[in-house]
C-alpha cells in the first residue's frame, strides 16, 4: 500500500523520532477521532478519515510534504513566533454546526475546466471530518493574480510563505492565515450566505465596511464602465444586462450600469413606436450606443451606476456568476449628470432587505427617467 507522511523539520522535533503510518485506502474503515501523528503535539495530526479521502482522490488532492515545501527561513520564523504545531493544519468548528472541522493546506489540481498545475497549494476545509469526510470546501481569493491561481496560499520559488492557525472572532472559531512579516487574512463562515469569507486583517481593523471614494481615478474607471459592454433597451432607459462589466470587477467591484436618455435620438418610447413600424429599429439603436464616444454619451444620456465594492465579493467559480456579494454589504450610487460624476445614496443590503432595496432602486431609476422625459424634444 502506498505510504504518505507529513514531516515537520527535525529541529522542531529534536526529541521526537520520525514515525511513518500507512494511508488508509478508500475501502478501509476509519474510526472517528483516529489520527495519524507525526509529532507528539496534538495539532500535528491528520485524521485517518481525511487521509483515506485524499488517497481515494489522489487525482485531485495530494498531501503537502512540509519538509520540502517550506524554506529554512520560514521555519526559523515559525519556530520563533509559533513554537509548536503544524503550519498546514488547524481544527475548529468553522461552520458553526457544532461539529469539528479541519482546515488543511493541500495540493489541489482542480476539476472540470479549471485545472491547476501539480503542486499548487490551496486551503481546503473538511467539514465534520470526525464522522464522514466529503468533498472539502476550497477557499479562493478575490484577486485574480495569475501566479496565485486564485489560491489564498502564497508560494514563492523558495517555498510556501504562510501558515494557518485557529483563532476566535465574535466567540466563534475562524481560520487565521498568516504571512510572516507581511500581513494576515481571516477566513470565517458567513451564516447568511453559507459561504466562507476571506478578508485582509488590516481591512477589518481599519474599515469594517469600506466604501468607494469618488476620486479622479475612480471617475476614469466609471467612464470605462459606460463602454465596457452592450446596452439593452428597457422602458425608460438602457442597461448593461446581468452586471456585465466583469472587466472592471477587480478595480470597482460589480456594477449595475444604466443610461437614461436626455435627447429624442435615444428616447425609449419613440424607439418602441418606431420598432413597431420597422422591426429591428431598437437593435440598430443599441448598436449605435455602442459606437458613441464618452463625450457623445454625456450629451445624450445621464448615467446611474449601482456599485458593490470588491471587499464584499466572494470568488465563486462553482456558481453561475464568478463573483457574488456576501451579506451584509453596501451598494453605492454614482450619477453622471450635466457631464459630471457625483455620489448618490448608499444602500446597506442584508439578506432580509435585499428585495426591498432593489425595489427602491427601480423606483429611483423610473423617477429619473420620468424627470428627463418631458425635456426630450419630440
Amino acid at each position: 500500500m502506498k505510504k504518505l507522511l507529513l514531516l515537520p523539520f527535525l529541529f522542531l522535533l529534536a526529541a521526537c523520532p520520525k514515525k511513518q503510518a500507512p494511508l488508509l485506502s478508500s475501502d478501509e474503515t476509519a474510526l472517528p477521532n483516529t489520527t495519524i501523528q507525526d509529532s507528539f503535539h496534538p495539532l500535528c495530526e491528520i485524521s485517518k478519515n481525511i487521509i483515506a479521502y485524499v488517497d481515494a482522490n489522489k487525482d485531485v488532492f495530494t498531501i503537502i510534504d512540509v519538509e520540502k515545501r517550506f524554506s529554512k527561513k520560514f521555519w526559523e520564523y515559525y519556530r520563533t513566533h509559533q513554537g509548536k504545531g503544524c503550519p498546514v493544519i488547524c481544527y475548529g468548528d468553522f461552520n458553526t454546526d457544532g461539529q469539528q472541522d479541519a482546515a488543511l493546506i493541500i495540493d489541489y489540481k482542480g476539476v472540470g475546466d479549471r485545472t491547476y498545475p501539480d503542486n499548487t497549494p490551496f486551503l481546503a476545509i473538511f467539514h465534520s471530518y470526525e464522522t464522514k469526510v466529503e468533498k472539502p470546501i476550497i477557499i479562493y481569493q478575490l484577486d485574480s493574480y495569475k501566479d496565485h491561481n486564485h489560491s489564498v496560499i502564497y508560494e514563492q520559488p523558495e517555498g510556501i510563505e504562510c501558515y494557518i492557525e485557529t483563532r476566535k472572532r465574535n466567540e466563534k472559531d475562524i481560520i487565521n492565515l498568516i504571512l510572516p512579516e507581511k500581513s494576515g487574512f481571516l477566513i470565517y463562515w458567513n451564516e447568511d450566505t453559507y459561504r466562507y469569507r476571506y478578508i485582509n486583517v488590516l481591512d477589518e481593523a481599519e474599515n469594517t465596511l469600506p466604501l468607494t471614494t469618488l476620486t479622479p481615478e475612480v471617475e476614469a474607471d466609471l467612464y470605462q464602465l459606460l463602454k465596457c459592454s452592450h446596452f439593452s433597451w428597457r422602458e425608460g432607459y438602457y442597461q448593461i444586462p446581468d452586471y456585465g462589466c466583469w472587466s472592471q470587477v477587480q478595480k470597482l467591484g460589480i456594477a449595475n450600469v444604466i443610461l437614461i436618455p436626455q435627447t429624442s435620438v435615444f428616447d425609449t418610447h419613440l424607439a418602441w413606436q418606431k420598432n413597431q413600424e420597422k422591426e429591428g429599429f431598437i437593435d440598430s439603436l443599441e448598436e449605435k450606443i455602442a459606437t458613441l464616444s464618452i463625450k457623445e454619451i454625456k450629451k445624450h444620456f445621464c448615467a446611474i451606476v449601482f456599485l458593490t465594492n470588491p471587499y464584499y465579493l466572494d470568488y465563486t467559480p462553482y456558481l453561475d456568476s464568478s463573483y457574488n456579494p456576501t451579506y451584509p454589504y453596501y451598494e453605492e450610487t454614482f450619477l453622471l449628470t450635466n457631464g459630471k460624476w457625483s455620489k448618490g445614496k448608499t444602500y446597506l443590503i442584508t439578506k432580509d432587505t435585499e428585495a426591498k432595496v432593489y425595489e427602491q432602486q427601480e423606483k429611483y431609476i423610473d423617477s429619473l427617467a420620468k424627470k428627463y422625459q418631458p425635456k426630450i424634444t419630440k
